[in-house]
């Protein structure tokens, strides 16, 4: 399985704490890492739980299509988790933090294609 190794280390564990909370035997988990075996239906489920990702996201299944939502990265979690913990005026600070990353990006990305647009006039 794909990301299976990578959202087991994103989360700090070793095969055996992972087969230890999802009941799930430490060598299958990793054959499944591994790509020896593929998990059942039922073991799928209890590690997509666990994980709080999809089935298609631990197979490493992408889907293009613009309209499905982008499925979050642990970091994404992690962040939204550590906001939810925040008082009224620090998600204040957060947000007003937030808007001033995406007016830089939306800054460059205008003088970006302004530069392209330069160079395709020549």
């Amino acid at each position: 399985m794909k990301n299976l190794q990578i959202l087991r280390k994103n989360a700090g564990l070793t095969q055996r704490k992972l087969a230890e909370k999802t009941q799930i035997p430490k060598t299958n988990i990793g054959h499944y890492e591994l790509g020896i075996t593929q998990p059942s239906i039922e073991n799928l489920i209890k590690l997509a739980d666990f994980f709080n990702c999809s089935v298609d996201y631990l197979l490493g299944h992408q889907i293009n299509d613009p309209t499905r939502q982008k499925e979050a990265t642990m970091l994404q979690r992690q962040l939204c988790n550590d906001i939810l913990a925040l008082d009224e005026d620090d998600c204040g600070r957060v947000e007003a933090y937030i808007a001033g990353i995406k007016a830089k990006n939306k800054e460059t990305e205008k003088l970006k294609k302004s530069i392209l647009n330069e160079n395709v006039d020549w």
